[in-house]
C-alpha cells in the first residue's frame, strides 16, 4: 500500500459581499458526490463579472476528493470568461500519491493562473499540488512536511523476496515523483532531497520562513483574498 502519509491506505497494484451571500450546495459529478462541496458567491453577480475565485481544500488527499477538485477547476475555467486568478487554499497532511500528482497536473494545466496558499499545513502528497501553483504563498503560522513515500503490507504478515522487491520498486517510483517536483519548486540540493526522501528521520518539517528561504513558497499571504466566488471541498461526513 502506497501513501504520502501514514494514515492513508492505498492498494499497491492499482459583499466580502455587500449585503447578503448566496450559499448553495454543488455536486459537480453526474452520479455521486464523494466530498462535501459548497459554493459561496456575491449576490446577483453575473458570471461575466467574476474576476477572482477561491477553492479551499481541507483534509486528506484522496482519489475521490481529487476528482471533485479537478471538476471544480474545470468548472471555474469554463464558466467565468473574465477570470484573472484562482486561489487554492490547502490544509492537508497528505494522502494518496497518485491523487496528489493528478491535482498537480490539473493546476499546471489551468488556463487561469493559480495561486496556491498553505492555510495551515501542507504535508506529504499535498506538497505536490501546492508546488503546482504559478505563485505559492503561505500563512505566517503555517507548516510544511516533506518526507518519503511509504508502503504498508496489507495482504500478509509475512513478506517473501518478490513482495519486498515490489514494495521497494513502488517506493522508488513515488519518491522519484516527489524528487522531480521538489527539484522544480525548491532549492534543496540533490543530497538534501535524497536525505529527506530516504527516511522519516531525515524529513523536513519547516515553517513558512524556511519555506520561503527554500523557495517552496514565494511569500506570505495576508489573510484570505477578496473574491467573488468561493468553493469549499471537505471530507464527506459518514452517512
Amino acid at each position: 500500500m502506497l501513501t504520502g502519509h501514514l494514515s492513508i491506505e492505498r492498494n499497491l497494484m492499482s459583499g466580502i459581499l455587500f449585503k447578503t451571500l448566496s450559499v448553495l450546495s454543488l455536486s459537480l459529478l453526474p452520479l455521486q458526490s464523494f466530498a462535501d462541496i459548497s459554493v459561496i458567491k456575491k449576490n446577483n453577480i453575473k458570471p461575466g463579472n467574476i474576476e477572482y475565485a477561491k477553492v479551499l481544500y481541507s483534509g486528506d488527499v484522496t482519489e475521490n476528493k481529487t476528482v471533485e477538485f479537478i471538476s471544480v477547476l474545470d468548472e471555474i475555467n469554463a464558466n467565468y470568461p473574465k477570470l484573472k486568478k484562482i486561489y487554492v487554499y490547502i490544509n492537508s497532511y497528505g494522502g494518496d500519491m497518485d491523487s496528489g500528482y493528478m491535482a498537480y497536473e490539473a493546476i499546471k494545466s489551468s488556463l487561469v493562473p493559480v495561486t496556491t496558499v498553505n492555510l495551515s499545513m501542507v504535508g506529504s502528497s499535498a506538497t505536490l499540488f501546492y508546488c503546482a501553483g504559478a505563485e505559492r504563498l503561505s500563512m505566517k503560522g503555517a507548516s510544511f512536511l516533506l518526507h518519503p513515500a511509504a508502503v504498508t503490507n496489507e495482504n500478509s504478515n509475512f513478506l517473501k523476496p518478490d513482495s519486498l522487491k515490489n514494495m521497494q520498486e513502488a517506493v522508488n517510483v513515488y519518491n522519484n515523483m516527489f524528487d522531480t517536483v521538489y527539484k522544480e519548486c525548491t532549492t534543496y540540493t540533490d543530497t538534501e532531497r535524497k536525505n529527506i526522501l530516504y527516511s522519516e528521520n531525515g524529513r523536513a518539517l519547516i515553517n513558512s520562513a524556511t519555506a520561503i528561504d527554500k523557495k517552496i513558497a514565494s511569500g506570505l499571504a495576508n489573510g484570505f483574498s477578496d473574491v467573488q466566488i468561493s468553493y469549499y471541498i471537505t471530507e464527506k461526513p459518514n452517512q
